[in-house]
């Protein structure tokens, strides 16, 4: 198992742990409500209904943190491009938005 990352440490890219996997698997963050499972879930009470894959490694804080924290965790996993495969790479943030980031830095 890799190391936890601490709260302050943001690099370019999150790096896919690849041990026979288990850790290839995804789950699925709401940006908005900050629910985080195996399928694509959401809490009742929201509207933005935004779905991005992340790694199963990645430890995600409790929905009652600070959005800080929240904000962190997103920087770290959900807003980065992704080094090695896994079986939901195509449905993360940076797969998404790649040609919409290609689009923006053209201009």
């Amino acid at each position: 198992m890799s190391r936890k990352f601490r709260s302050t440490e943001i690099s370019d890219e999150v790096r896919v742990p690849q041990n026979g996997g288990q850790y290839m698997h995804s789950n699925y963050i709401c940006v908005n409500c900050h629910a985080v499972a195996s399928t694509p879930k959401h809490y009742p009470d929201c509207h933005k209904k935004e779905v991005y894959a992340i790694p199963s490694s990645a430890e995600a804080p409790r929905k009652n943190s600070k959005n800080r924290v929240w904000e962190i965790f997103k920087r770290q996993f959900v807003y980065i491009k992704p080094k090695g495969y896994w079986f939901d790479g195509d449905l993360s943030w940076w797969n998404k938005n790649k040609t919409l980031l290609k689009f923006t830095i053209n201009q």
